[in-house]
């Protein structure tokens, strides 16, 4: 399927180069569902073409191995056109990472740094929130986009670093993180 996915690329660059103006210059987003008949790397190839942005993923259906093929194939993609499609991991509503309690809501700049943590108590530290998955730093790496849905719309933080308990994040547009 590699070399499917290679060869499908090879001949859309030697076509149209590595530009894809139909997701470039919109400001409308388009989120497609990949499942078991959109999951093959030229499928998930020709959505990205046809302009599609984000790639969600349902994890309440398929296992690990699955959803990590589907992602590589998402990043290889990203990597050889020089694209940057999303992949949105759609937990669900009883099994979603959620931030913990804020006394106050905390408005964040561009740029500013904050900290996501699977320690139990928080003492008072400014951008710090804890998370519902004990198992989420593992899941997570340097470089990896989170996006986090909240009362003030969507807001996207850049992993920059990772302890045995935090992930350091770098906010990449200004907004508020209002309690859970």
């Amino acid at each position: 399927e590699n070399t499917d996915l290679e060869e499908l690329i090879r001949d859309f660059s030697k076509e149209y180069g590595k530009s894809n103006s139909l997701a470039l210059h919109r400001a409308t987003r388009i989120v497609a569902t990949v499942g078991p008949r959109t999951c093959r790397p030229r499928h998930i190839f020709r959505l990205a073409v046809e302009g599609v942005n984000i790639f969600r993923l349902n994890m309440s259906h398929g296992d690990r191995d699955w959803h990590k093929a589907v992602i590589q194939t998402i990043k290889t993609i990203n990597k050889v056109m020089g694209w940057h499609r999303a992949v949105l991991l759609d937990a669900g509503s009883l099994d979603a990472v959620r931030t913990g309690d804020l006394k106050m809501p905390i408005p964040l700049t561009k740029g500013e740094e904050f900290t996501f943590t699977v320690r139990k108590t928080v003492e008072e530290e400014p951008h710090v929130t804890t998370l519902s998955y004990d198992g989420f730093i593992q899941e997570i790496k340097v470089g990896d986009i989170m996006q986090l849905t909240c009362e003030s719309g969507v807001l996207n933080f850049r992993v920059k670093e990772t302890t045995s308990t935090d992930a350091i994040c770098v906010c990449m547009e200004a907004g508020t993180l209002f309690t859970r």
